[in-house]
């Protein structure tokens, strides 16, 4: 099940969302570009907002997983 995020860049919130409406929930982390975890989650509804406003400009990493699949994106935040 595949889940989508925008907008990439982003500005103050970058959402994922679930291509498939029957989906219920997923996993998150979010690292800086040196690998630090900055936030982790469980996103439960869709679509869900993940706040980048106190984050400064540049590039991060987001893990999704959920069950045994797992897929990574670049983000960018300007």
């Amino acid at each position: 099940e595949a889940i989508s995020i925008h907008p990439n860049p982003a500005d103050d919130v970058l959402f994922l969302d679930a291509e498939n409406p029957g989906m219920t929930e997923c996993w998150y982390s979010l690292f800086n570009s040196q690998g630090r975890l900055l936030k982790s989650g469980k996103a439960s509804s869709f679509p869900y907002p993940i706040d980048l406003s106190l984050m400064e400009k540049g590039l991060y990493f987001l893990k999704l997983s959920q069950g045994n699949k797992t897929g990574s994106f670049t983000i960018i935040k300007k």
